[in-house]
């Protein structure tokens, strides 16, 4: 395990496999993509931004504050907001029928300090987060929450209002394709796993809002799912490959400083995402690790029961690790240059068109309480010509849980999984409304299949 846990430390210092920090803020219209750029760095990181437009065409609901806002964008100074209520209902099944709504947005802010003149190839990124209301999370009767949002942006709360800065941090391009950043990282936002699925920036907001359809269940035993400090170092030696490695507290910080006892527990993250074409429709693929060290990951097994009952401290163990997987492939292009690079940082599918996805995880049998993890299914936009930004998806997904004797003394079933579809209609490309159904096969033997109906707005300012 000292050999693992050396090479592992070595590997983040001293390669670049990806926190995929090309962080991201797309507008959902396509008309800013705020991908980072590791190009043409003589005309800032950030790309150019169009906030023009009147109510009904632009893609910020604010505008352009009488050209102040592209003013200040030329000067390297960026900043927007979303907002997203959610309305869900358990309508049968679960523990309890309810109806909730809560609502979560996001502030973004970025300085481009090489477009200010300041620090060539300096960035610096500011994101706060917020959530208030309910949700079905209880009354659903899953141990998966129907809604990422429900639990963040603070880690392990639901139903309680809260808000937390996410992101925090420095990024500085060494080159065209080559960069460093330290700070506060937010693993949610900054992974993009693919075209189709829930995982990017815009997690929750747009496409889907289950938890196994926008993140994958086995990684937060082992990485901070929201953020904590660290630092990472990321590539892109082709305009398809995109390599990265990150070291960081494996404590969770969203709602602490995370500044006591920063390093008393690690966790490196490692990445390669690649793109690809079949033909000419694009596709992708990415391999993740994760692994922890100088933790305190309590054992799962049926020992532990005399430990419980007896009061004894239970057994931990000092390391975890993770692996993950995601691919995604167009099946049909209806529209769009399908020979350029795909932004999965923008919270829907850059083309007229649909496809499938996959994601997959596999963990650590000893302490993780999710074993393995899949997830798929399709996703596109623009089916109806005249409808071209509406976007829909349809995913499926299955956990595989620790089964024993503490398992079954709680009522737990080995698995769960579920089916949801969504359909995302573009009222004004700053207006999206989206229906959404969820059916769930609980794991908790107490609670039945559950119907949840969803009905979702996301506003960007």
């Amino acid at each position: 395990m000292i050999r693992l846990r050396l090479f592992a430390f070595a590997l983040t210092l001293f390669i670049v496999p990806p926190l995929a920090l090309s962080q991201t803020a797309g507008s959902n219209s396509g008309k800013e993509s705020q991908q980072y750029s590791t190009k043409e760095l003589h005309g800032g990181i950030l790309p150019p931004a169009d906030f023009t437009g009147d109510l009904s065409s632009r893609a910020f609901l604010l505008g352009d504050w009488g050209g102040l806002r592209t003013d200040l964008a030329e000067k390297g100074i960026r900043f927007r907001g979303w907002l997203t209520p959610n309305l869900q209902g358990v309508t049968s099944g679960g523990s309890e029928d309810d109806t909730a709504f809560g609502a979560s947005g996001d502030l973004w802010f970025a300085l481009d300090l090489h477009k200010m003149g300041a620090i060539p190839g300096g960035l610096l990124t500011v994101r706060a987060e917020f959530d208030v209301g309910n949700s079905v999370t209880k009354s659903a009767g899953t141990i998966l929450p129907p809604s990422i949002n429900a639990i963040v942006p603070i880690a392990g709360e639901t139903d309680r209002d809260s808000l937390s800065i996410t992101s925090l941090y420095y990024t500085q391009f060494l080159g065209e394709k080559f960069g460093v950043w330290l700070g506060r990282a937010d693993t949610m936002h900054n992974a993009n796993l693919g075209e189709f699925s829930g995982l990017n920036p815009q997690v929750g907001n747009t496409q889907f809002q289950h938890f196994a359809l926008t993140a994958i269940p086995v990684m937060p035993v082992s990485q901070p799912y929201v953020s904590s400090l660290g630092a990472g170092v990321f590539a892109r030696p082709t305009k398809d490959l995109s390599l990265a490695a990150m070291i960081m507290d494996s404590r969770e910080s969203s709602q602490r400083s995370g500044l006591d006892d920063f390093g008393k527990d690690w966790n490196s993250f490692f990445s390669v995402n690649l793109q690809h074409r079949l033909g000419d429709l694009p596709g992708g693929q990415l391999v993740g690790f994760s692994y922890s060290w100088n933790g305190d990951y309590t054992k799962l097994e049926n020992s532990q029961l005399r430990n419980l009952i007896t009061g004894t401290p239970l057994q931990s163990e000092s390391e975890t690790w993770a692996v993950i997987y995601s691919a995604w492939q167009y099946v049909q292009v209806f529209e769009g240059d399908t020979s350029k690079p795909i932004n999965l940082g923008d919270g829907r599918a850059d083309h007229r068109g649909w496809g499938v996805f996959l994601m997959a995880g596999l963990a650590d049998e000893d302490t993780n309480p999710v074993q393995w993890s899949v997830a798929g299914g399709i996703g596109g936009r623009g089916l109806l010509s005249s409808r071209p930004n509406d976007s829909f998806g349809v995913g499926y997904f299955l956990i595989e849980l620790k089964d024993g004797v503490v398992a079954n003394l709680i009522g737990l079933k080995s698995a769960e999984q579920g089916v949801e579809i969504y359909y995302e209609a573009e009222i004004t490309p700053w207006f999206h409304i989206t229906p959404d159904l969820q059916i769930i096969d609980p794991s908790l033997s107490a609670s039945d299949t559950a119907v949840i109906l969803g009905l979702r707005v996301n506003i960007s300012f």
